[in-house]
């Protein structure tokens, strides 16, 4: 890992307008977090400190925000993990964005449910949800 860097108070460039603009890559921060958001900014984009690991692959990321959205759909993990099933499939998500742009190209979606009987909607039904593949 890499050893600690503090920014001193200092060290943040502070315009007349309130803005923080990083002297790096001149990206702005605004807003009353703007201290803190150009810390972590600086540390995890310009010093790549990378602190946080995923648990199931041992990925590492910068802010626990990102190893948390990382966990939710790393391969590795387990099913607990991915929980929301595509309504279509049962295929496990772990974040509804994932799963939404599943459902919109899922291949069970062109089965035209209006035109089935019952008695073949359950075959359907039974067979998503006893065999859920495991991404």
């Amino acid at each position: 890992m890499h050893s600690t860097h503090t920014i001193h108070s200092t060290h943040v460039p502070l315009s007349d307008d309130g803005f923080i603009t990083c002297r790096v890559c001149y990206r702005a921060f605004w807003g009353p977090q703007q201290k803190s958001n150009f810390r972590k900014h600086y540390q995890t984009v310009h010093l790549q400190m990378k602190e946080y690991r995923c648990e199931w692959c041992s990925k590492v990321f910068g802010r626990s925000d990102s190893v948390r959205r990382h966990e939710k759909t790393c391969p590795h993990a387990t099913r607990e993990t991915r929980n929301s099933p595509c309504c279509f499939c049962g295929r496990l998500y772990g974040r509804a964005d994932s799963k939404k742009k599943h459902e919109m190209n899922c291949p069970m979606r062109t089965v035209d449910v209006e035109a089935l009987e019952v008695e073949d909607i359950k075959p359907i039904i039974f067979h998503s949800f006893t065999s859920l593949p495991d991404n």
